[in-house]
C-alpha cells in the first residue's frame, strides 16, 4: 500500500518536483483479490466479525483496496507524473506456499489469490496487479519477506531486493 501512497503524494502534493522516479514493491496497482474477499465476505463468519473489530467497523482502508476501488477511482484520479519515471517489482510465493512463507495468514491469503485466478502472487498482491512502469523483474517472495528480515524458504530476500532497487537507480541516474 505504501506505492499508492507514494503515488498519491507525488501526484496530489505535488512531491514530484523532489524526486525522480518511483519504485514500488509488490504494491497492489490494480486491486487486491484477499481485499475483494473480504469486502465480499464482511459479517459472514466470526473472522470477518473480529477484522471488524479490529478496525473499529472501519474498513474503509480494505475497501480501497479492492479491484474495483483501485482501477474504477484510485487510477482515474491518481495520474502518473510525466517527468517521474516509474518501476516496480513483482513477487511470489514458490509452491507448495507453505514449505517456503512461514507466515500462515499468507497461506490463506494466497489461496484466496489462487481461487481468483491469481495463480501468482506473494500472498496479498497478485504479480499482474504489482506491475507499473517499468518492471525490475518478478522474484521469489511472500509479502512480508521482500521487505524485512524473515526468511523465505530458509533464505532472506529483502537485502536482495533493496540491492536491485539501489543497482537501478545507479543505472538510471
Amino acid at each position: 500500500m505504501g506505492g499508492l501512497d507514494a503515488r498519491l503524494a507525488i501526484q496530489k502534493y505535488k512531491l514530484g518536483d523532489r524526486c525522480v522516479s518511483l519504485t514500488t514493491l509488490a504494491t497492489p496497482h490494480r486491486g487486491s483479490a484477499v481485499a475483494d474477499y473480504v469486502m465480499n465476505h464482511l459479517g459472514e463468519t466470526v473472522a470477518m466479525g473480529i477484522l471488524q473489530k479490529l478496525f473499529a467497523g472501519d474498513v474503509r482502508a480494505v475497501e480501497q483496496l479492492t479491484s474495483t476501488y483501485i482501477t474504477k477511482v484510485f487510477n482515474y484520479e491518481v495520474k502518473n507524473t510525466q517527468k517521474i519515471k516509474y518501476f516496480s517489482m513483482q513477487f511470489y510465493i514458490p509452491r507448495p506456499v507453505q514449505a517456503y512463507s512461514l507466515i500462515a495468514w499468507l497461506w490463506i491469503a494466497h489461496a484466496i489469490q489462487v481461487k481468483a485466478g491469481n495463480w501468482e502472487s506473494d500472498g496479498m498482491v497478485s504479480v499482474e496487479s504489482a506491475r507499473w512502469g517499468e518492471t525490475l523483474g518478478t522474484f521469489p517472495g511472500d509479502h512480508i519477506t521482500e521487505t524485512s528480515p524473515v526468511p523465505l524458504g530458509g533464505r532472506m530476500m529483502y537485502q536482495d531486493v533493496f540491492a536491485r532497487v539501489i543497482d537501478n537507480l545507479e543505472a538510471q541516474f
